[in-house]
């Protein structure tokens, strides 16, 4: 179980340094566009409002962690991905809410947002 949770911090940190987008595109570029892709398995309108949920989920834990926008995502998708690989089939939007939801509204820029999503990792997984 301990190899599991460190294999999941490094997979979660060189998600969250190697994820690109700004967020401050415009439409199809935006980076709620992409995960908003992601979590269709293919297109979305750019006006759908799932990337409008996606855009403030960011936003909030933006505000939460000290981690960026883009750092956030890539947490997420390995979350996501980490989760599949183990039969836990949740959306990247599910998995980007239980994170949000797990993080208190004044727990600003807490710190330790990869933790707590290996956390979420270790403890979805278990048996």
């Amino acid at each position: 179980m301990r190899t599991l949770v460190v294999l999941t911090l490094v997979s979660l940190a060189i998600a969250a340094a190697g994820c690109s987008g700004d967020g401050d595109g415009d439409g199809e570029e935006t980076l709620e566009y992409k995960m908003a892709v992601i979590n269709a398995g293919g297109f979305v309108e750019p006006n759908d409002p799932i990337v409008a949920q996606f855009a403030t989920l960011l936003n909030s834990l933006e505000g939460k962690c000290t981690e960026d926008r883009e750092g956030i995502s890539g947490m997420s998708i390995t979350t996501q991905r980490l989760l599949s690989e183990n039969s836990v089939n949740l959306s990247l939007l599910e998995v980007l809410t239980h994170m949000n939801n797990a993080l208190p509204a004044d727990a600003v820029e807490f710190g330790d947002c990869p933790g707590v999503f290996a956390a979420f990792v270790a403890i979805t997984n278990s048996p």
